[in-house]
């Protein structure tokens, strides 16, 4: 129900799609020391591992958290899937020798990062944490107000906690501004680390290509032709032409001068939902030999501007998300609210 919408792309233009799946392979292997190491070091974007960490809390949560739950059958099994994740997410697994297994590759081959698996250990140690820290809470006193209190402390002592946390990442942002900068460039390079873009140079992150997962899910017709579309390359009529688009949010837009009926080929590739518009017309496309958007262009001088359109069920889900969620925040009230009368 939270989370429904998001699966939404995948059945519309991923399945059935001809789309080209992120390299089979396992990448960026920590061991067990890394994550505990960066975890107690308890920050966003420091040294250690980039702030690839459980934090603070959630590793203590994974040493001790047994002693609370042994005999709660519910809660005991939400903490062994937080820890089995953990320790999946680091060389615990030998990623390795998994590499090389034929049938691992093809079922979670896609994972490429086993430290993507840390939010979802997250996700369970936090539900154990939640319960931990209940019963200490109702350990100190059963007056409901003074509770109130003591929950009021933990929540003032996490949001301060959380600043503390974020400092590195907000330094690497604050300091020397000006030599990180991005700026604009001709050829094409990888986007070095540690650089700072606002909204004034958003659109310098296009003439860079990704550190990892340039051609990830191009449609594998535009895998095939993954240069001429990286370098930006317009064809009109098979005539190639290198034009300087210009990026918002969900549309790319190209400024295209032609006659009328010719055939312009843009390098922005084409998926099920893509949808495009010439002078503020939405007109039809067809996919080009190298998989990108192909329309005629209507007059001589042509704005085209191409998006992604989701189907209205995708709408109608994140809608159904936050009912759940409002739904959620309103039992949790409720559930105060009955405790404090009784």
């Amino acid at each position: 129900m939270l989370s429904g919408w998001e699966f939404i792309p995948f059945l519309t233009d991923y399945l059935g799609g001809d789309i080209h799946a992120p390299q089979e392979q396992f990448w960026f292997l920590n061991n067990f020391s890394d994550l505990v190491t960066s975890s107690f070091q308890n920050v966003c974007g420091g040294d250690v591992l980039n702030g690839r960490s459980l934090g603070i809390l959630l590793i203590i949560t994974l040493f001790v958290g047994w002693l609370f739950v042994k005999n709660d059958a519910t809660n005991l099994l939400i903490y062994v899937l937080g820890v089995t994740l953990a320790l999946c997410s680091t060389t615990f697994i030998d990623w390795t020798s998994l590499s090389h297994n034929e049938l691992i590759m093809n079922t979670i081959g896609n994972i490429q990062f086993p430290f993507r698996l840390v939010p979802y250990a997250g996700l369970f140690l936090s539900v154990i944490a939640s319960f931990v820290i209940c019963n200490i809470i109702d350990g100190i006193t059963s007056n409901n107000y003074k509770q109130i209190l003591v929950i009021i402390s933990f929540v003032l002592i996490s949001v301060c906690g959380y600043f503390g946390t974020v400092q590195p990442a907000l330094d690497r942002i604050t300091q020397n501004v000006s030599e990180k900068y991005l700026k604009k460039t001709e050829s094409k390079q990888t986007i070095p680390d540690d650089v700072v873009i606002d909204k004034y140079n958003y659109n310098a992150i296009f003439d860079y290509l990704t550190q990892t997962g340039e051609t990830d899910y191009y449609s594998e017709k535009a895998y095939n032709n993954a240069t001429s579309i990286i370098n930006n390359i317009v064809y009109v009529n098979g005539k190639e032409s290198k034009l300087i688009a210009e990026y918002k949010p969900n549309k790319i837009i190209y400024m295209i001068h032609a006659q009328k009926g010719d055939k312009i080929d843009l390098p922005v590739i084409a998926y099920k939902l893509t949808s495009v518009s010439d002078n503020g017309k939405k007109v039809k496309f067809n996919q080009s030999k190298r998989g990108t958007v192909e329309i005629l262009a209507r007059t001589n001088v042509n704005r085209i501007e191409v998006s992604y359109k989701p189907i209205v069920l995708y709408y109608v889900m994140m809608f159904i998300a936050l009912l759940s969620w409002f739904g959620v925040i309103f039992y949790q009230v409720k559930n105060v609210k009955n405790r404090l009368i009784y």
